[in-house]
């Protein structure tokens, strides 16, 4: 995709990871790195990743996201059943 607003072409990829494998990559995740804080499903507790549920997915829309990302997440949605197996 071309990012229309910096004109930079962009990647955009959706990864699949089983839970157990997920748990293991990212067991040593810290909290806070010098990149900024992780992210949080709420205020103030840091988690290893978001669920992707719909609850989540208009959690996101309030976020400051790139319009790249934001579309990226609204793809995955769309086509989430395809990417999840069910």
């Amino acid at each position: 995709m071309l990012e229309p607003l910096t004109l930079t072409v962009e990647l955009v990829t959706v990864a699949v990871i089983e839970a157990p494998v997920f748990d293991a990559l990212f067991a040593g995740m810290v909290a806070v790195n010098e990149e900024g804080a992780a992210v949080s499903t709420e205020a103030g507790r840091p988690t290893v990743g978001i669920p992707f549920t719909a609850a989540a997915r208009e959690r996101l829309r309030t976020e400051p996201l790139a319009p790249i990302a934001r579309a990226c997440i609204e793809l995955a949605w769309q086509h989430r059943h395809q990417l999840l197996g069910r």
